[in-house]
């Protein structure tokens, strides 16, 4: 019994030897985990930041450099390019493509700059060639106006019937033609007052402006049989050009007179725009309208209403032209409200 409890004893100690022994070997190996687990940390970490680094140079600042190149494009400076001789290989794309960009818009900009130059050049050859053709045409319409006037007086003898009617056909084609030259004049004058057409600007009253301009259309609206009624009670003071806005108001009002069959009549109101800046003139009448699909085209110089050229009704095709510039130079807006047929028709 004593040898097998000693033999016991032995075993037991054996044992906790064993314990111990693989204690320590546990413990070692966690030791060495950890540690081979922080150096496989600090690799990784170290590998990051070699990546960072050589991204940053692929990529920052290339990144940095096109920002740099954009903004000085955008302050005015249309030389400036971007790098392209380094940087990932998708930056130096991005940057090739802005270059290609840039060299583009400056070919376009200049492009550009000299359209403008030559449509300026243009316009000034055209405002001269207009000024002198219109002179000259002037000069022999005279003429013939005058002479026609002589043969219907019967300066030159009597006048019978079937010559009164074709001198009063000549005399018709002859104002025709001085009112499109005249008509002409005036909208290469208006071009050329774009700079200094605030000079003749004065503050006046618009409803004596359009009473004075009703007064001047009364024997054309009597040829007509036309009523023309103006609602212009009270002052309606505006600063503007005189002479320019009667010209504009004539051109509507004369119109509405033309278009309007006999026992028609044509309504003249005033009243304030919404906002209590300015001041509304709308001319209503009862003609025969304006198709709506025409509309948009009739401010074009020349351009008139089909209904209008197939009742062979008389015109320039330039009074509305006119009308909407003078209106534009005055600061004011362009409402334009429309009906088909025979009914009213607002100006």
């Amino acid at each position: 019994m004593d040898r097998a409890l000693g033999t016991l004893e032995d075993v037991r100690a054996d044992a906790s030897r064993l314990r111990e022994q693989r204690r320590a070997d546990l413990n070692r190996s966690m030791t060495l985990a950890a540690a081979a687990v922080v150096t496989a940390a600090m690799l990784s970490i170290a590998v990051a930041f070699l990546a960072l680094g050589r991204a940053d140079r692929a990529l920052g600042a290339p990144l940095l450099a096109l920002q740099c190149t954009v903004a000085r494009q955008r302050a005015g400076d249309h030389d400036a390019v971007a790098e392209t001789s380094h940087g990932a290989l998708e930056v130096v794309g991005l940057a090739a493509s802005f270059n290609a960009f840039t060299r583009e818009a400056r070919d376009v900009a200049e492009q550009r700059e000299r359209t403008l130059e030559q449509l300026t050049e243009l316009n000034r050859q055209k405002s001269v060639f207009v000024s002198t053709t219109n002179h000259e045409l002037r000069t022999p319409l005279t003429s013939i106006s005058g002479y026609v006037e002589m043969l219907q007086d019967g300066d030159f003898g009597s006048v019978g019937p079937e010559q009164a009617r074709v001198l009063e056909v000549v005399r018709r084609n002859t104002e025709r033609l001085r009112l499109l030259i005249e008509d002409l004049l005036l909208i290469n004058k208006l071009d050329r007052d774009q700079e200094n057409r605030s000079a003749r600007h004065c503050v006046l009253d618009l409803a004596e402006c359009v009473s004075g301009v009703v007064t001047n259309l009364v024997p054309q609206a009597a040829a007509g049989e036309v009523t023309v009624h103006a609602d212009t009670d009270g002052s309606w003071p505006v600063f503007g050009d005189r002479d320019r806005l009667e010209r504009a108001v004539t051109n509507v009002v004369g119109n509405a007179i033309k278009f309007t069959p006999p026992h028609g009549a044509v309504s003249l109101t005033l009243e304030g725009t919404p906002d209590g800046t300015g001041v509304r003139l709308t001319c209503t009448d009862t003609g025969m309208g304006i198709p709506e699909k025409e509309v948009g085209s009739l401010f074009t110089s020349f351009t008139r209403a089909s209904n209008a050229t197939a009742q062979q009704v008389p015109g320039t095709g330039l009074g509305l032209v006119i009308m909407r510039t003078i209106v534009e130079q005055h600061g004011g807006p362009w409402p334009w409200s429309r009906w088909r047929g025979k009914a009213p028709l607002s100006r």
